[in-house]
């Protein structure tokens, strides 16, 4: 009897292997293309001419938070799984940048530019972190939210 446990479970682990090794495969090949997007991104958002044009564009400021927390969630969705409960972290993040105060001290200083750039960046991987595990139901609530 105890044989035929241990060779059950045996078994059992050897399939949830092979599953998991597909599912690496899988997110290996979707990091491989999200990565380098999430990189460029970030790097078209954080360089000399695109935070002096910040100061004088607002909509190229507030399309920069979206394209860095988007470039965080690249960076980890599909690669590391999380609870759906560091979606708060990430909320109050991107509120608190977006708050008139704060707003506009990321709009006209470096120190809290760079604050901001860095913050939206992990709000952003803090999402794909969390969103990785929710249902399909709660991702489309959070985002229809977002877009809000």
């Amino acid at each position: 009897m105890l044989i035929e446990t241990f060779l059950r479970t045996k078994g059992e682990v050897m399939m949830m292997r092979e599953i998991f090794a597909e599912d690496r495969k899988e997110d290996h090949k979707v990091w491989k293309l999200t990565y380098p997007l999430a990189i460029t991104i970030i790097l078209s958002m954080v360089n000399p001419l695109t935070e002096a044009l910040e100061t004088q564009q607002e909509w190229l400021f507030m399309t920069s938070h979206y394209l860095l927390a988007i470039s965080g969630f690249l960076l980890t969705y599909k690669l590391i799984k999380g609870k759906e409960l560091l979606i708060i972290p990430a909320a109050a993040i991107a509120i608190v940048w977006h708050l008139p105060y704060f707003y506009a001290m990321a709009g006209s200083m470096t120190l809290f530019r760079i604050m901001c750039d860095v913050s939206m960046v992990a709000a952003g991987m803090l999402i794909g972190i969390s969103t990785s595990s929710m249902s399909t139901l709660k991702w489309l609530v959070l985002f229809v939210l977002w877009m809000i």
